[in-house]
This record gives C-alpha cells, structure tokens and sequence, in this order.
C-alpha cells in the first residue's frame, strides 16, 4: 500500500483475448474484399474514362466534318508507353495544288495513358486491327493501332470493341503479358449512340462481329 491506495496489475484474461483476435479477423475479412474492389474499380475506372475519351474524339468530328482517328500506342520499343498511351487525330486535307490533295493528321485532344499495369488488349475480339505510323511532336515515328471515326461520327470498321486487361511488361521481349484474360473492362464503340460497356469476356465474345 502507497499513500493508502492499492496498486494491483490486471492482465488480460483468455475471454478477452480471444474477443480482441475475433475482432482483428473481421476486419481482416472485410478489408481484404475491399482492396480487392479497388483493384477492379481501377480497371473499370480506366475504361470508362476512356469511353469518355472516344466521346469527345466522336464530337470533334462532327464538329470539324472530318474523320477522327483514336490511336493506340503499338510500339515496343518505348515500353512506358506500350499499349497505354492513347490519342486523337483530326484528318486535315489541304487544298490540291496542282500534284493532287495532301493529308495530315492534326492532334485535337490532350493524350491520355491508362494507369500503371493497365493495357490496352489486342487479342481480344473486335479489337482494332488497323496500324499507321505517326510521330508526336518532337518524338520519332512509331507505331498505332487505330479505331477511325467518320465526319458523321460513326465508326468506319466493324473492329469496334475496346478492351482493357491487367498486364506485366517482359523486360526480355518489351511485350506485355496479359495473365487472366477473362478479367477484362472495356466497351463497344456504336455507329450513333453512347459506347455499350461489358465487365467480362464472354460479354465481348457474345457481341463481337
């Protein structure tokens, strides 16, 4: 006894260890689905906002009355950019002086690049399939796959399905390794309306051409 009071040490009983490992587990149990929901929200996430990118493409060519190309960038020698970074092209056609008419591709919109360890899937059907070459500015000539959009905003191919997929880089190819094909995100690009989104393969499959 100190100064009249009693100073006793508690430790905790079995019951009570046994409440707080239980507690511990269910927030274990729940925070584990949740990270996993982040992950896929990624994914989706990147594929809605790039619906949203080809919306905007589609009304600068209604707007300019000239073809719109969306390009996807298809070349491994800059593999920070492989199948990530995506931009707009307008078609200008210059009067004819002469030797016949001239074409160049004009950028319209600010480039947008999926978020790390999202790429752009190839293999998947109704991907596109066209390739042009074309150079930023500044930068050296590379290589595109393009989804081409008319003056009227309707799409010129039939390869109208943009796909999604989480991949790895492989440093000795500069390839990119897509593991689980059949998680995907993505969406089909309509003649008029707004792009139809799908969450699974079978859903591309099912509305391929």
């Amino acid at each position: 006894m100190i100064g009249g009071r009693t100073h006793a040490r508690r430790a905790f009983s079995l019951v009570e260890m046994l409440v707080v490992l239980g507690i511990l587990g269910v927030m274990l149990a729940f925070s584990t689905p949740m990270w996993m929901a982040q992950s896929s929200m990624d994914l989706n996430g990147a594929s809605l906002r790039l619906a949203g990118f080809f919306e905007e493409a589609r009304a600068e060519a209604v707007a300019w009355g000239e073809p719109v190309r969306v390009l996807v960038h298809d070349d491994s020698r800059d593999s920070g950019q492989f199948r990530r970074r995506i931009i707009a092209l307008r078609q200008e056609t210059s009067a004819d002086t002469g030797s016949g008419s001239v074409t160049r591709w004009t950028s319209v919109l600010h480039p947008m690049i999926t978020p790390q360890g999202i790429y752009f899937d190839p293999s998947q059907p109704g991907s596109a399939d066209a390739t042009m070459t074309y150079a930023e500015s500044g930068n050296r000539e590379t290589r595109w796959r393009y989804y081409e959009i008319a003056a009227s905003g309707a799409m010129v191919s039939d390869t109208r399905n943009v796909v999604l997929g989480r991949g790895v880089t492989q440093p000795s190819s500069s390839q990119v390794q897509i593991p689980d094909p059949e998680k995907v995100a993505g969406f089909r690009l309509s003649h008029r309306t707004k792009p139809i989104h799908f969450r699974t393969r079978q859903d591309i499959v099912q509305d391929a051409p």
